[in-house]
């Protein structure tokens, strides 16, 4: 009898050990070279003896015995799932919107830091703010061609437009359907931010759509693709165009060293910090790079955990990251002459 209850209950321990706990695990992921990633269908590539390389998070759901383990583990983040959101079908899909997202603005800027001229006709919606006016008005994929009569025949005219806005102004918006190439108005009631203004002081709010925009550019001069491998998320932007820079371009703009890189690009090649800074410092280091290029807020976390075993610097723009490779030997950027 006694022998019994001790194999039932050692039966329930081990279900207990491998049933689904509710939280979820970021843990080291990879760092990926990003050359291999590129297709471009014509014009010349220039192969380069160095690589850059963007870095990735492991997300996974945990059983118990899964979670004491991680808990034991610096390296691992463990976070209810409510958060982590591991198992949701939904932010799959958005991360793989916001993956497709950066590819696009990382082909652009790199075009444009190339010298390509790229004619933009508008500024596209990326996505919509669901607590917002926008979010019941608008649709992602629209292009907004001008405000209150104003074109916009790009980002900067947008920003610059909106800037004479307020907070609560309605203002007339001319959208584009780029499928069937129809036009429609749509008055909208601009929101507020705050999300410039600096912590302690009075501030503000500056006026929002309550969209992510990028430009919309009908036709690219050149054909590239990148293969993601099913990664999802936008902090690859950065890594994307660096290489599409060096591979685009002659010379080597590593100067021959193996970089790992994170942070988002925007339309204005600006660099946004990102999430999981610890595990892709893990996941750099653990691959032997030489350099590991992260926005400037995430540096102190970087360096806790790259040690002296690998060198960690910033860049907040993709100027600044160019430079920075310039700094550790690589080759200067070779504008494509497009004439």
């Amino acid at each position: 009898m006694l022998g019994a209850l001790a194999l039932v209950g050692a039966l329930l321990v081990g279900a207990a050990a491998v049933l689904p706990r509710p939280y979820c695990a970021f843990s080291p992921g990879s760092a990926r070279p990003t050359e291999a990633a590129l297709t471009v269908d014509e014009g010349e590539v220039f192969p380069s003896e160095g690589e850059i390389f963007f870095t990735t998070v492991s997300v996974s759901s945990l059983t118990l015995i899964e979670e004491i383990q991680a808990n034991r583990d610096a390296s691992v983040r463990v976070v209810p799932e409510e958060v982590g959101r591991c198992n949701s079908s939904a932010a799959r899909t958005q991360n793989q919107v916001s993956m497709d997202t950066s590819k696009d603005t990382a082909i652009r800027v790199a075009l444009t830091v190339l010298g390509y001229d790229l004619v933009t006709a508008g500024v596209q919606i990326t996505s919509v703010s669901l607590d917002t006016e926008a979010g019941s008005v608008l649709q992602v994929g629209e292009v907004i061609t001008a405000v209150a009569g104003e074109p916009t025949l790009d980002s900067v005219a947008l920003r610059d437009l909106m800037v004479l806005r307020r907070p609560g102004e309605t203002i007339e918006l001319t959208l584009l359907n780029p499928s069937d190439g129809s036009e429609r108005l749509q008055d909208l009631t601009l929101g507020g931010a705050t999300d410039l203004c600096t912590e302690g002081e009075e501030c503000e709010p500056r006026a929002v759509i309550g969209v992510n925009i990028r430009d919309h550019v009908p036709v690219l001069p050149v054909s590239i693709d990148i293969d993601s491998g099913g990664v999802g998320g936008p902090s690859a932007g950065l890594a994307f165009t660096l290489a599409i820079i060096d591979y685009l371009s002659e010379g080597d703009l590593t100067g021959g060293k193996q970089v790992a890189v994170t942070g988002t690009i925007d339309t204005f090649g600006g660099v946004g910090q990102v999430g999981g800074v610890a595990q892709k410092t893990t996941a750099s280091k653990r691959r032997d790079m030489d350099v590991f290029i992260v926005p400037s807020a995430e540096f102190e976390e970087a360096t806790g955990y790259a040690g002296d075993d690998m060198e960690v610097v910033t860049a907040d723009t993709i100027e600044e990251a160019l430079a920075v490779l310039a700094q550790l030997g690589g080759d200067a950027v070779e504008r494509v002459n497009t004439q």
